[in-house]
């Protein structure tokens, strides 16, 4: 969770960054915060639709319970 914080804030300056997007949803992912995660996979989806890492972290939070 230490990486939050400085994660949120990449991609507050940076918000169409798809990698500080991949890896601040990765994060909350880690961090139990499926509801979190989800919502800056849709937007790093709608930016970058066939990201890889986006795509595989997609698939990760869909795995888990709402």
């Amino acid at each position: 969770a230490g990486a939050l914080p400085w994660l949120v804030r990449a991609v507050e300056a940076a918000p169409d960054d798809v990698e500080a997007l991949a890896a601040l949803a990765d994060a909350r992912l880690r961090a139990g915060d499926v509801d979190g995660a989800r919502t800056v996979l849709a937007r790093g989806l709608t930016l970058a639709p066939t990201h890889q890492r986006l795509t595989a972290l997609q698939r990760q939070a869909s795995r888990l319970l709402p």
